[in-house]
């Protein structure tokens, strides 16, 4: 350490230091939102599907938009009672959306330690996902899904974004009625 400064870190200097580089505060908080949509799938061919979903009323001022459209493939019964998908796609979102999750306002900058953005509506991300059904029996499956996105366009720009990928996996256990 310099001279002058201390080596250890104590719960007081961690919390100063944790707040000095969260680039949330001083932004206004995105409050939760009941968002209405609908969804529309195309059927290509007996195994690619076009799917589509277009969501409003997101960000504070509930005006933003988001279409999410997807290629998939769907390789059934790669094995007995395993099914794989895998597709592409893309979320286009609005000005007002980008805005709001991506945008740092004047006010906001005078308050934390960004500096004003102003984001565009255009495409927010591109991604690659996979799909693995197990279906244990005629009502009960395991489902997994690893999907890995990359934020493009004035989103991946903003100073609020710290990485540009990620990657996402789940699995859960289901029920069909």
């Amino acid at each position: 350490p310099a001279y002058g400064q201390s080596s250890v870190v104590g719960p007081g200097l961690e919390q100063k230091y944790l707040q000095q580089n969260n680039r949330l505060i001083g932004m206004e908080n995105i409050r939760t939102r009941l968002l209405a949509g609908g969804f529309y799938n195309f059927h290509v061919s007996n195994n690619l599907c076009n799917t589509n979903t277009l969501v409003s009323g997101a960000g504070n001022n509930r005006q933003g938009i988001r279409l999410s459209s997807d290629l998939r493939y769907h390789f059934k019964d790669i094995a007995r009672h395993h099914q794989l998908i895998v597709g592409v796609g893309l979320n286009l979102v609005n000005k007002a959306y980008a805005d709001s999750y991506f945008g740092v306002s004047e006010v906001e900058a005078g308050r934390s330690i960004n500096s004003p953005f102003e984001s565009r509506a255009g495409i927010k991300n591109i991604h690659a996902e996979a799909f693995w059904n197990w279906n244990l029996n005629a009502s009960w499956l395991i489902t997994s899904k690893l999907s890995l996105s990359q934020l493009v366009g004035s989103a991946s720009k903003s100073p609020l974004v710290e990485r540009k990928t990620n990657v996402y996996v789940s699995t859960a256990l289901a029920y069909r009625f």
